[in-house]
């Protein structure tokens, strides 16, 4: 769990830097869950509504 929430950041911005829609965050309550930092969150609520990616 150490490194995370910077992996999760790293997947993230793949997708991003591809220009593709960001996957939905899936609901798993028998495990931990792994959020984004406040202001990577901030940057992708962003992109999520500036994007041109509605495939």
């Amino acid at each position: 769990m150490l490194h995370a929430v910077d992996a999760l950041e790293t997947g993230l911005s793949f997708y991003v830097d591809a220009r593709k829609p960001l996957p939905e965050p899936s609901v798993r309550p028998d495990l931990l869950t792994v959020r984004p930092s406040v202001l990577e969150g901030v940057k992708l609520a962003i992109y999520r509504e500036i994007c041109c990616c509605d495939n």
